[in-house]
C-alpha cells in the first residue's frame, strides 16, 4: 500500500504541475482569455497529454527511465514561484476536501493492492509496459508478440510512473490516477444547470462503480477511453453554453482528442466533438486558430505514426490497406488481414471459433451474445435501446444535444459492427442514458446531492477492503502489492535471447520477455535485441 500511495501522490503532483505549465503555454500560444477560472481538476489530464508526447519522442531512442523524470522536474522548477503557488493550491484543495479525496485515494489504492486483471492484462498489457521499461521502440516488435504492434502511449505513461529503474516491480498507478482526476472534475467543477447536474450524476456513479471491476487497479487503456467519452461530452456542454470561453473549451476538446487517439485508434471518432468548434472558426473566416490546431495535433499524431511504423511497419495497425513502407521488419500482410477478421468476430460469441462465428447472421449471433453478458451489461444494452428513440424524437429539439447524440450513436454503431465487446461499448451506452437524464431533468421533482457519490465510493472502498483482507492481499501488500502469478512457462532460443512462449490463452503476466502470439518464422534482425524482429522469408 505504501508504494502504491507514494507513486500515486507523485503521479498526481507531477501531472498537475506539468498540466498547469502546459496550459499556461497553450493559452499564450492560442491567445485565449478565460472568464473565470478553469477548474484545476482538469490540469493532470493536460499534464498526462504533454508528458506522453515527450515520453514517446524519448522512447524512440531510449527505454523510459529516470532521465524523463529529471526533465520534467527541471521543467516545473524553472519557475519556482509558480511551482510554490501550485503546490500550495494542491495542499489547500486536499486540506479543504480531505474526506472526499481520502475515500477516493483509499479505494484506488485498494484496487491496486487487490492485483486484479486477466485476459489482455495478463497476456500482453504488462508485457507492453515491460518492453517500454527495458528497451527503446523495437522495430518489428509486433512480429514477436502480435498485440504489441499496437502503439499505445498509455503503456508508455504507465512505465513512466512505474519507477522500475528504482527497483519497483510492476506497480502501475495510471488507471487509479485517471479515475481520481476524472471523478474530481465531475465533482468539483461547476454545474451549469439541473440537466447538467443529472448527466454528471450518472457519469460519477459509473466512475465509482469501476471499483467493482478490474479497471482502476489494472493497466488496461479501455478505462481511460471510457472516461474520456464522459469528459468530452461534459466539455462540449461547457463549450455550448459559455460563448466567452468557447476558445478554451474547444482547445481542451482538441487536446484530449489528440491524446486519446494515441491510446486507442478507434477513438478517432472522438474528434467529432471538436468539429462544431472548428466549423465555427472556418465559418467566421478565422483561419489562424485552425492552423494552430493542426500544429498542435501534429505534435501528437506524427510521433504516434512514427511509432506505429517502427513496431509494425505500417502507419496504422491493423489497416493493411495503408501500405507505404517496405522495411524488413514489417508484419506480414496476412497477419493484418487475420487481425481485422478476428477483431470483427471474436466479440460476438466469446470462446467460439471466429471462423464459425463469421458464418452466422446477426439474428443468429445476437441473442447468444446478449445472453452471455453479465446482468449490468444486459441492463445497459436494454436501456441504450430504449434511450435511442427517445433521444432521436425528443433530444433533437435541444440544439446542444444534437451533435452529442450523433457522436454517441455513431460511435456505438462503429464498434458494435466491428467486434461488439461490451467494454468497448460501455462508455457509449452510459452516455446515451446520461443524455436521456439530461433531457428529462425538468420532469424530475427531486434532487440527489452529489455527496451521495462519496457515500457510494465509501461503500465500495469498504467492500474492496473486505475482499483484500479476505484474500490476504492487504496483509501481504502493506508495503508493496503481492507479485503477479509466476507460472512455470517454456522458453525457446530466439537468436541471442531465450523468451518465454506460452500457448494462446496462457498468461505471461509480467514475466519478461514473454509472448503468446509469436508469428511463424520470426527471428531477430541481428544479434542485438534493439535492432528488432523480422519474419524470415
Amino acid at each position: 500500500m505504501l508504494v502504491s500511495f507514494a507513486l500515486l501522490v507523485y503521479a498526481y503532483v507531477i501531472t498537475y504541475c506539468v498540466g498547469a505549465f502546459a496550459w499556461a503555454l497553450l493559452k499564450k500560444f492560442f491567445a485565449i482569455e478565460i472568464e473565470g477560472d478553469l477548474n484545476p481538476a482538469i490540469l493532470p489530464i493536460i499534464g498526462i497529454s504533454f508528458i506522453s508526447v515527450v515520453i514517446a519522442i524519448y522512447h524512440f531512442f531510449f527505454p523510459i527511465d529516470w532521465v524523463v523524470h529529471v526533465f520534467f522536474i527541471a521543467f516545473i522548477f524553472s519557475k519556482p514561484s509558480t511551482l510554490v503557488f501550485l503546490l500550495k493550491s494542491i495542499g489547500s484543495n486536499l486540506k479543504e476536501n480531505w474526506l472526499i479525496f481520502g475515500v477516493l485515494l483509499l479505494g484506488a489504492i485498494l484496487s491496486i493492492v487487490s492485483r486484479p486483471g486477466s485476459g489482455d492484462i495478463a497476456d500482453y498489457h504488462l508485457q507492453a509496459i515491460k518492453w517500454a521499461e527495458n528497451y527503446p521502440n523495437i522495430p518489428g516488435l509486433g512480429n514477436f508478440n502480435r498485440p504489441l504492434a499496437n502503439n499505445n502511449w498509455w503503456f508508455n505513461f504507465q512505465s513512466f510512473i512505474g519507477f522500475s529503474w528504482l527497483g519497483v516491480k510492476s506497480v502501475y498507478v495510471g488507471n487509479a490516477l485517471f479515475f481520481f482526476v476524472a471523478f474530481s472534475w465531475f465533482y468539483f467543477s461547476r454545474v451549469l444547470s439541473k440537466a447538467h447536474q443529472w448527466m454528471r450524476l450518472l457519469f460519477g456513479t459509473f466512475i465509482i462503480l469501476s471499483f467493482k471491476t478490474a479497471f482502476i487497479g489494472a493497466v488496461t487503456p479501455d478505462f481511460e477511453v471510457t472516461l474520456t467519452i464522459y469528459l468530452l461530452l461534459d466539455l462540449f456542454i461547457f463549450w455550448w453554453f459559455e460563448p466567452k470561453n468557447r476558445a478554451a473549451y474547444f482547445l481542451l476538446i482538441v487536446l484530449i482528442c489528440c491524446w486519446i487517439l494515441t491510446v486507442k485508434a478507434t477513438a478517432i471518432s472522438f474528434g467529432m466533438l471538436a468539429l462544431p468548434g472548428l466549423w465555427e472558426y472556418l465559418k467566421n473566416k478565422q483561419f489562424k486558430t485552425p492552423i494552430k490546431v493542426i500544429g498542435l495535433a501534429s505534435i501528437f499524431i506524427l510521433p504516434w505514426l512514427i511509432g506505429n511504423v517502427i513496431i509494425s511497419g505500417y502507419l496504422l495497425y491493423p489497416f493493411h490497406q495503408i501500405n507505404l513502407f517496405h522495411f524488413d521488419w514489417k508484419i506480414p500482410e496476412y497477419m493484418l488481414k487475420w487481425e481485422t477478421f478476428s477483431i470483427k468476430n471474436w466479440g460476438k460469441i466469446s470462446g467460439q471459433d471466429v471462423y464459425i462465428t463469421s458464418q452466422l447472421r446477426m439474428q443468429e449471433w445476437l441473442p447468444i451474445w446478449f445472453l452471455k453478458l453479465d446482468l449490468l451489461n444486459r441492463l445497459l444494452i436494454l436501456l441504450f435501446v430504449l434511450s435511442t428513440p427517445i433521444l432521436w424524437v425528443f433530444g433533437l429539439k435541444r440544439k446542444e444535444l444534437i451533435w452529442p447524440i450523433i457522436f454517441i450513436q455513431s460511435g456505438f454503431l462503429l464498434l458494435f459492427l466491428n467486434g461488439p465487446h461490451p467494454r468497448f461499448l460501455f462508455g457509449y451506452m452510459v452516455s446515451s442514458i446520461a443524455m436521456v437524464l439530461y433531457l428529462m431533468a425538468p420532469l424530475i421533482k427531486f434532487e440527489i446531492p452529489k455527496l451521495a457519490l462519496i457515500y457510494l465510493a465509501g461503500l465500495f472502498a469498504f467492500y474492496l477492503g473486505f475482499k483484500t483482507v479476505q484474500s490476504g492481499n492487504l496483509q501481504a501488500g502493506m508495503i508493496h502489492p503481492i507479485s503477479y502469478p509466476q507460472n512455470h512457462l517454456p522458453t525457446i532460443q530466439l537468436g541471442s535471447i531465450k523468451p518465454i512462449v506460452t500457448t494462446i490463452g496462457g498468461s505471461c503476466w509480467d514475466q519478461f520477455p514473454c509472448t503468446y502470439y509469436l508469428i511463424d518464422s520470426v527471428g531477430m534482425r541481428t544479434q542485438n535485441i534493439e535492432d528488432g524482429f523480422r519474419v524470415k522469408e
